[in-house]
């Protein structure tokens, strides 16, 4: 469940960037990729086992829920942390 999760933040994200460009592109870029990593790892699930959705996940789907939250918080606290770091250097 997590790569859904990831998916709907990166796509939410990517419609920010159009309206706010200036800090929004590197809350794009580490939610793309994370998304990207989770997606590769599921395909590649997929060509070892056969099923392309981790038997856990949905096992699991409160926590795999939880996991994919805990992503996006993640790459929010790393988005405000790369925002005020550019914020300082360009003063």
């Amino acid at each position: 469940m997590w790569l859904f999760i990831l998916l709907a933040a990166s796509t939410t994200a990517t419609l920010v960037y159009f309206a706010e460009r200036e800090y929004s592109k590197y809350l794009v870029l580490i939610l793309w990729g994370a998304t990207l990593m989770v997606s590769v790892d599921w395909f590649w699930g997929y060509i070892e086992e056969g099923v392309f959705v981790p038997e856990e996940a949905v096992e699991h789907a409160i926590s795999s829920s939880l996991l994919g939250l805990t992503m996006v918080a993640a790459a929010a606290v790393l988005w405000v942390a790369a925002v005020l770091i550019s914020k300082k250097l360009l003063k």
